[in-house]
């Protein structure tokens, strides 16, 4: 009976043992998280040579033949197709929109430039409302403002067809008022419509060729009956 019991004793003193010995191991595998996942990792298992940066190769002499060049921003960009740009055809150009002060709901547009050492003595004007035409052929309309007011008048020069001038959609636009000396132009053309955007430049000759202003860009004003004063 005595031996029994000792053997008993004997065979759960070893089972003690081994759990502990077990729960030691698990701490010790635990304490490194990505063993779980990668297991042991021995830096001499590494094949370096093959990793070696003289070993890769990147060949995009293909990809880069059919990659098209981007334009560099130094490019000037063409705002006409007819003309050249030269900001120095007339200085401080620009064209407002206001409301005629006689007419009700009628908005006018002011022009205004100043003459450069190089405005030539005839010059013109050209509108157009057709945004995605810009000056385009038949597309605008054009005035000589080297002219005295009373024969000022708004023309196509692409087109002496009166048929063509009657059924147009171009703007019917008349001069209100000029002015023109040395120092200073003031243009009022009526005929716009409210909403509508024009734009507007000036041309003429600087030597043997044909230059034109950057473009100015008004949006036709709504102009109201309330605007207009009642004479008392």
């Amino acid at each position: 009976m005595m031996n029994l019991k000792f053997l008993s004793l004997l065979i759960m003193s070893l089972f003690i043992i081994s759990c502990l010995a077990d729960t030691e191991n698990t701490e010790e595998t635990a304490g490194n998280p990505f063993g779980f996942a990668t297991g042991d990792i021995v830096v001499s298992d590494i094949q370096t040579e093959d990793i070696r940066v003289d070993n890769i190769t990147n060949d995009t002499s293909d990809s880069r033949s059919e990659t098209p060049v981007a334009p560099k921003f130094t490019e000037p960009i063409q705002e006409y197709l007819d003309y050249q740009v030269f900001d120095g055809l007339v200085q401080d150009f620009y064209a407002v929109t206001d409301c005629d002060q006689d007419v009700i709901r009628t908005p006018v547009a002011n022009l205004t430039w100043v003459p450069s050492s190089l405005t030539p003595e005839n010059l013109r004007l050209d509108v157009t409302h057709y945004g995605s035409l810009g000056f385009s052929r038949n597309s605008y309309l054009s005035l000589d403002v080297s002219q005295s007011q009373e024969i000022l008048r708004f023309t196509n020069i692409y087109s002496a067809d009166e048929e063509f001038i009657t059924n147009t959609t171009l703007p019917d636009l008349s001069v209100l008022e000029f002015n023109s000396d040395e120092s200073i132009t003031e243009l009022t053309v009526s005929g716009l419509d409210p909403g509508i955007i024009y734009k507007w430049r000036l041309v003429g000759y600087v030597g043997d060729e044909i230059f034109a202003t950057p473009s100015r860009r008004l949006i036709g004003k709504t102009c109201i009956a309330d605007l207009i004063e009642e004479e008392e």
